[in-house]
């Protein structure tokens, strides 16, 4: 499906390309055609296997809501206030 405006592809189903290929290759395009229509193919899963629990407000969470990019995991806290060279602070 295509969602506008942003036409977010949402793709709830998938073929074995493998054997696709592989029953082209041996009986020709139409045999594939007839694979594609013969039996509905596997539906992709709902949910990722990747679970985490609900945050302790009770909202849950993405999947992967607990990745962070490399790096420092701190705040530094010099650049959370504003000072000059007036200022108190």
């Amino acid at each position: 499906r295509a969602r506008a405006p942003r036409r977010t592809v949402v793709g709830t189903m998938a073929w074995n390309l493998e054997e696709l290929a592989a029953v082209r290759r041996d009986h020709g395009p139409e045999a594939a055609l007839r694979l594609l229509g013969a039996a509905r193919p596997h539906t992709t899963p709902a949910e990722p296997s990747r679970t985490l629990a609900n945050s302790p407000t009770g909202a849950r969470l993405h999947p992967y809501a607990d990745l962070q990019p490399p790096g420092s995991r701190t705040a530094d806290l010099r650049k959370l206030g504003h000072r000059s060279p007036g200022s108190a602070g």
